[in-house]
């Protein structure tokens, strides 16, 4: 399951780790990171998280490549009208109205 590892230490304790992160309970499980994200409720949360690291997991077991951080802005990068959009109908539900401009450089 961890043969895409390097280091044979890396292939031994990844089955540890990871039960270790899906079980209950304990310092590096799901629930301390449900608990920080619980806008909609506890259980609700953890089964959000939960359900991430369940398609990070398969993402990389399946393609057999190293876990790879695409970073906090990466869905921003991909598709940059995509908050403009969200944020013009946000305001419309409000009866506001919003221009976008361009910053002008000095």
């Amino acid at each position: 399951m961890f043969e895409p590892f390097g280091r044979a230490d890396q292939r031994r304790w990844g089955a540890v780790y990871l039960r270790g992160l899906l079980l209950s309970g304990g310092r590096k499980s799901v629930e301390p990171m449900a608990a920080r994200s619980a806008r909609r409720g506890g259980k609700r949360a953890m089964v959000a998280v939960m359900h991430k690291l369940a398609i990070a997991i398969w993402y990389v077991l399946h393609d057999r490549v190293l876990y790879r951080e695409l970073g906090a802005d990466y869905f921003t990068k991909r598709d940059p009208a995509r908050p403009m959009r969200r944020m013009t109908k946000e305001a419309d539900s409000l009866g506001l109205v919003i221009r976008f401009e361009p910053i002008p450089t000095a």
